[in-house]
């Protein structure tokens, strides 16, 4: 049993959240994401980590993206 699946059943009805990096990237290539939530900072540590890892499939489009402004 898939890791992601594990935490599907140990879920039940509730919502299984999965980081970015290739964890993140393998379940969408998987098409298990229903949504993606990401926090932009506008700052750079080091050379940066690709969001969804080795993900190479084809771009994705948002449906309905929300956009929230940060006040400080």
């Amino acid at each position: 049993m898939s890791a992601l699946e594990q935490a599907k059943a140990y879920a039940g009805n509730k919502d299984v959240s999965v980081s970015p990096g290739n964890v993140g990237g393998q379940a969408l290539a998987a098409g298990l994401v229903d949504e993606v939530r990401v926090d932009l900072v506008l700052v750079v540590f080091g050379a940066g980590v690709r969001y969804f890892g080795d993900y190479t499939g084809i771009p994705l489009l948002l449906d309905n993206p929300e956009l929230v402004q940060a006040t400080e």
